[in-house]
């Protein structure tokens, strides 16, 4: 073993593949609470063994990506497979560039941190646990990544931890992560040393020395924030639990039918008229029996009907797109139960291109249909997801000729960013009329009629009023927080109430990616202080309440299972009161520590040169 680790290819294979493994086991399904700390140890490693060779340090950092990738994202390779139609032999091969191109900040900050302990910078960065924190918040934060997680996530498991959120968001755990990790490398290999070299006697000493003033000032700064981060955790997380207690709820629903990705060989009209008037409606009104009748929305995730558009338009009628059975499935919906339903469907639009002339986009669209069986607001997605809904670099490619052949191999562009980060109202129905099933109707009841004729059967007494607003994120959307902030930032739009997610995770099979999403998108709830609802069409759907605790709901499973058809029922907490340190400032704090160690570098060339 000592051998292995003595040779640099050896040393980089296992300890690559042990990273990997600690990476994997930080995060769900397995987030073993303490495998994060030890996480970033063979990237320090590294750093120091390789710090005077560029070539090794980003060898020893591609290889901690690919054996990340291999552990915690294998399912990029189902990615691969069902986006870009690719088999598994070709799949595999495309895995490894396509693991260290997508994770360049694991190279980078083994790469950085490597330089920066090179004798002649090293006299100039210090405390090292600070340029660890500092560097690693640097490559976290502006290195761009294909499935955007933070190395904070990996900690965000804890539930004292993840509570700092609500300060620095996410990101803000980073520094926290490989700072305490660093002091913990640090302090591991001064006591193996000193075991090996003097035994027991030694090791003694070694421990007396780091009581030293001169080292407490060095090495306790970092046990001093852990502690200050769990404090503060736990004051919050009683606070919240409090004040969580005195909200208003909204009762509501999610829908996991378990369609078929929108893959034209998987879906047939029998399986879409199945899922629109056997599956959903028959999940609908379990969720609404339920809750008694006192359902309020119901949430259908993203493509819970493939390929549909309940808009009724000019440009739809000509493209035939438009379904008039998929507006008929949610009105009936609403009918039957007296509830606000919100859906997915694709949306389209003319919008002016560079040169001045209308060009016809696509969107990827979630509408809500009101309880009185009205269209009401939609939101088009924002920021899509690269390869699965845009082409990144089209526009070269489409100058370089070869924008239709990456379309063949890649499937991809098929979609329009959306315009605005705008909120969906929704109301709150009397609870003291639940619904009577006699008055339920079926497909069969109004099968041949027109939507805007069965607007006209609705009770008179069925009017929608704006009672809140809840914040739309579909897919990809929920991981990133700036683009959840936007939400907030507009003075010209309310605070939102709630977050309702919708997503489709059948594209990556039954793998932990449906887990990991769900886990990453948890965090948004803490930092906004507002409670996530997430709806998935085959995938891991659940409730986080404003903590960042998955709760149990009044009806289903506290989180579904991939391919699994059910429901769920929940009483979501209306905050739109608290607004967070976070959603105000963003990640503006990064410029404190920032400065702080420019300062502190800046003294230290000043003595030096002084000395010399």
């Amino acid at each position: 073993m000592k051998r292995s680790i003595n040779n640099d290819a050896m040393a980089i294979l296992s300890l690559g593949l042990l990273q990997g493994l600690l990476t994997a086991l930080s995060i769900e399904p397995f987030n073993a609470p303490l495998a994060a700390w030890v996480m970033p140890w063979p990237l320090f490693h590294f750093a120091g063994r390789f710090r005077n060779s560029l070539t090794r340090l980003l060898v020893a950092g591609a290889a901690c990506s690919i054996s990340f990738c291999a552990f915690a994202f294998y399912w990029i390779m189902h990615l691969l497979k069902n986006f870009a139609g690719l088999g598994p032999l070709e799949s595999l091969i495309a895995f490894v560039p396509f693991a260290v191109f997508f994770n360049l900040q694991i190279p980078a900050f083994v790469l950085l941190f490597g330089v920066s302990l090179r004798k002649k910078y090293r006299r100039y960065l210090h405390p090292r646990w600070l340029t660890a924190g500092l560097l690693a918040l640097g490559a976290d934060y502006f290195i761009p990544k294909l499935f955007p997680y933070s190395w904070g996530n990996f900690i965000a498991g804890n539930r004292l931890m993840v509570q700092v959120t609500d300060l620095v968001g996410v990101y803000g755990l980073t520094p926290v992560l490989f700072g305490i990790s660093y002091f913990g490398y640090r302090t591991f290999l001064a006591v193996k040393r000193a075991f090996s070299e003097g035994g027991a006697a030694s090791a003694a000493a070694s421990l007396r020395m780091m009581t030293r003033p001169y080292a407490l000032k060095r090495l306790w700064p970092m046990p001093l924030l852990l502690a200050l981060c769990l404090g503060y955790g736990a004051i919050r997380l009683r606070q919240v639990t409090a004040f969580q207690k005195s909200l208003p709820t909204v009762r509501v629903a999610i829908i996991n039918p378990n369609a078929p990705p929108e893959d034209e060989s998987r879906v047939n009209d029998r399986i879409l008229h199945d899922l629109m008037f056997n599956t959903i409606p028959g999940l609908t009104a379990g969720a609404a029996r339920a809750a008694a009748g006192t359902l309020d929305l119901a949430v259908l995730p993203e493509s819970a009907v493939p390929f549909i558009c309940a808009e009724d338009t000019a440009v739809t009628r000509r493209l035939k797109t438009y379904s008039p059975d998929a507006e008929l499935m949610v009105q009936l919906m609403a009918y039957n139960w007296n509830i606000d339903v919100f859906m997915n469907e694709a949306g389209y639009g003319y919008v002016t291109g560079k040169q001045g002339r209308k060009e016809l986009k696509m969107y990827n669209s979630s509408v809500l249909y009101s309880r009185d069986g009205k269209r009401r607001d939609t939101y088009q997605k924002r920021r899509l997801l690269a390869f699965g809904e845009y082409m990144p670099g089209e526009e070269l490619l489409g100058r370089l000729g070869l924008a239709n052949a990456a379309r063949e191999i890649i499937g991809a562009s098929r979609f329009a960013s959306g315009p605005a980060s705008n909120l969906i109202p929704y109301g709150i129905r009397n609870r003291e009329k639940p619904f009577r099933e006699k008055q339920l109707l079926g497909y069969d009841d109004v099968k041949g009629v027109k939507p805007r004729d069965f607007e006209k059967k609705f009770p008179a007494d069925r009017v929608f009023k704006a009672d809140g607003y809840f914040l739309p994120l579909i897919c990809y959307e929920s991981l990133l927080p700036d683009h959840v902030r936007s939400f907030f930032t507009n003075p010209e739009m309310r605070n939102p109430d709630f977050i309702v997610n919708i997503t489709q995770d059948g594209w990556y099979g039954k793998t932990v990616e449906t887990y990991q999403h769900f886990e990453l998108a948890r965090v948004r709830a803490v930092e906004t202080r507002r409670a996530l609802a997430r709806s998935v069409n085959n995938g891991a759907a659940g409730f986080v309440d404003l903590a960042g605790r998955y709760v149990r709901p009044l009806a289903g499973p506290v989180m579904t299972a991939p391919e699994s058809t059910g429901f769920q029922v929940w009483d979501v907490p209306i905050n739109r009161e608290m607004t967070t340190v976070y959603t105000r400032f963003g990640d503006w704090w990064m410029i404190i520590p920032a400065a702080f160690m420019i300062l502190l570098v800046i003294k230290r060339m000043l003595a030096y040169r002084q000395k010399h």
